[in-house]
């Protein structure tokens, strides 16, 4: 939490808190300090990832698609070239 102290306006800062408090199983918060994430920066693709993975820890399947998808249409090339499958 300490970054969210130092900036309240890190929106990765919350993201970041988001999945370790998933991570931690404690889902209401979790759920709070990704919404302020996403509140304070809806066109990262960084917090829709973080989003994305946090969801995936709280088991929401439906919540982890969207925000993977919103991720990639944010930054298409995020993948590298893990995305592309490489000629012989």
């Amino acid at each position: 939490m300490a970054a969210c102290t130092l900036d309240p306006n890190d929106a990765i800062g919350h993201a970041t808190y988001g999945l370790f408090l998933a991570t931690d199983y404690r889902y209401d918060e979790a759920r709070a300090a990704l919404a302020r994430a996403l509140e304070r920066d809806p066109f990262s693709a960084q917090v829709h990832f973080l989003v994305a993975s946090a969801a995936c820890v709280m088991c929401d399947v439906d919540s982890a698609a969207r925000h993977a998808a919103r991720s990639l249409e944010l930054q298409p090339d995020a993948l590298g070239h893990a995305g592309r499958r490489q000629r012989p």
